[in-house]
């Protein structure tokens, strides 16, 4: 069989504000080589992203996040809350813009997200459900350990 090949790393940084219930994040994503597949070469999906996150209220966060697509030369927007309302408990919603000059197919033009996350023992259960374009809808289910 035949193989495609790349390497890629992501890069971020961020920083709570001194003095301030805000925290900054910078990421660069998929900074690498092009996926090579017998003949053909084609570039990774490279994003740059800034975000923010403010601690509106105690339990209460707010953040807003802008990614460029570097290659597509498209923009999403991406607001949210979190609202931690008990001990390791959180409901979570958001909205996500795609404003872009030129729309490729199965493209995510916007739309709401929501979710949950639980944390107990030192493990993080997130479920998610978010727009995905003329895919429909997509729902996530991750599990985080801490060690």
């Amino acid at each position: 069989g035949s193989r495609a090949s790349a390497f890629a790393v992501d890069i971020g940084a961020g920083r709570r504000l001194t003095g301030l219930p805000v925290y900054v994040a910078l990421a660069v994503q998929n900074l690498g080589t092009p996926m090579r597949y017998i003949d053909q070469s084609d570039p990774l999906p490279l994003s740059v992203s800034a975000g923010l996150l403010l601690t509106a209220l105690p339990g209460v966060e707010l953040s807003l996040d802008l990614k460029r697509f570097v290659n597509e030369k498209r923009n999403n927007y991406n607001m949210g809350m979190n609202y931690n309302f008990m001990p390791g408990f959180a409901l979570r919603t958001g909205y996500m813009m795609d404003i872009s000059g030129k729309r490729e197919a199965g493209s995510v033009k916007g739309g709401f997200s929501a979710g949950v996350g639980l944390y107990f023992l030192n493990t993080g259960l997130d479920y998610s459900m978010s727009p995905f374009g003329e895919l429909g809808n997509v729902q996530k289910l991750s599990v985080k350990k801490k060690f």
